[in-house]
């Protein structure tokens, strides 16, 4: 992900190339484990991200960016149609029926969006996105911050 990153960054300091970044965290993922073991944390992270990567389709790039948060890459992508994808990928998870053994499970979304400008940096960008989810689970989950 950090070559692609790297790679869209130079493209767009030469040619002002707009790309966004989503991060997505998985809401209360830790119930999941708690309740009904790591095994379906396992499968709730594998289909979550089957179903991001399904979603994002050809758009972009999908990486885990830790515990139960997913990076998105989009190149030529600006901020307002990456959170117009956001919204629908969320809707898209909580729409879908996730089961364990038994147990049908509400699965959830908050997202963050951020989009290059002049002269950031990758991790600048990431963070930015980042902050942008934290202002999502402050305010409540299950929710796209822009």
């Amino acid at each position: 992900m950090y070559k692609k990153l790297a790679n869209q960054l130079e493209i767009s300091e030469n040619n002002a190339e707009v790309f966004s970044i989503m991060i997505a965290d998985i809401d209360d993922f830790k119930l999941f484990n708690d309740q009904y073991g790591h095994a379906c944390g396992d499968q709730v992270l594998l289909e979550t991200s089957l179903i991001i990567q399904s979603h994002i389709n050809e758009r972009g790039t999908v990486s885990r960016w830790g515990g139960e948060e997913f990076l998105i890459f989009l190149p030529k992508t600006t901020e307002i149609a990456a959170r117009e994808l956001a919204e629908s990928l969320r809707n898209k998870i909580n729409d879908h029926l996730f089961t364990y053994e038994n147990f049908d499970l509400q699965i959830r979304l908050t997202l963050g969006v951020a989009a290059y400008e002049e002269e950031q940096s990758i991790s600048s960008i990431i963070n930015k996105a980042d902050q942008k989810l934290l202002i999502g689970k402050r305010k409540g989950k299950n929710q796209v911050v822009s």
